[in-house]
């Protein structure tokens, strides 16, 4: 499956709802499971992105802190969603936007309860969903691929000056512009990965 494949896989229903109106699917393909994660659809997924304030994820032996609106969505939803594809042999997990911010965290998931092997993810588009995160806790966001379009404003927040890190590998897409709303759009990124010839 190509890169433009799985944005637009992940762009687009149907959809299932779980905990605090996380809207996911799940596709099965032999021996792979594919869990993608809708972007923000909803008021109440808009309070969500905007509840900057980092939060402790969970009790762990190395502690780490994340964006408390994605991390508290991602709690509500993960003992529905996280162990339909947990012992598949590969699992691919992608999203855009708010989708992105739940990808990262599920992937990072995954990675510590079954290890790094067979695990890739893609998040499109994501805003900031760490924070400070120590090298211990990076080394768990191998097989993460963050793509984003250049002068997107919503990859740009929580400011880095605000402690928020990207994590992962990461990709540029698209000409230089000025951050912009409208290069947040799916099209935008369709566009862009033609461009760079990610599209096949």
């Amino acid at each position: 499956m190509t890169i433009n494949n799985l944005l637009q896989s992940a762009t687009s229903g149907p959809w299932q709802t779980a905990g605090l109106g996380v809207q996911y699917r799940i596709e099965r393909d032999g021996y792979e499971s594919r869990l993608y994660f809708q972007s923000t659809a909803s008021d109440s997924d808009w309070l969500f992105n905007l509840a900057f304030p980092p939060r402790p994820y969970r009790d762990q032996p190395i502690p780490w802190r994340a964006h408390w609106g994605f991390a508290t969505l991602y709690k509500s939803a993960r003992d529905e969603i996280i162990p339909q594809v947990l012992h598949a042999e590969r699992v691919t997990v992608a999203g855009f936007s708010q989708g992105a911010a739940l990808t990262v965290l599920a992937h990072e998931d995954i990675v510590f309860h079954r290890g790094p092997t067979g695990i890739q993810s893609y998040a499109f588009a994501p805003p900031r969903v760490l924070w400070l995160p120590s090298p211990a806790i990076r080394e768990r966001f191998e097989g993460l691929t963050v793509i984003r379009r250049r002068g997107d404003v919503v990859t740009m927040v929580p400011p880095w000056t605000w402690g928020y890190r990207h994590v992962g590998r990461f990709i540029k897409i698209g000409a230089a512009a000025l951050p912009w709303p409208t290069h947040h759009r799916p099209e935008e990124y369709e566009a862009a990965l033609a461009a760079e010839g990610m599209a096949t």
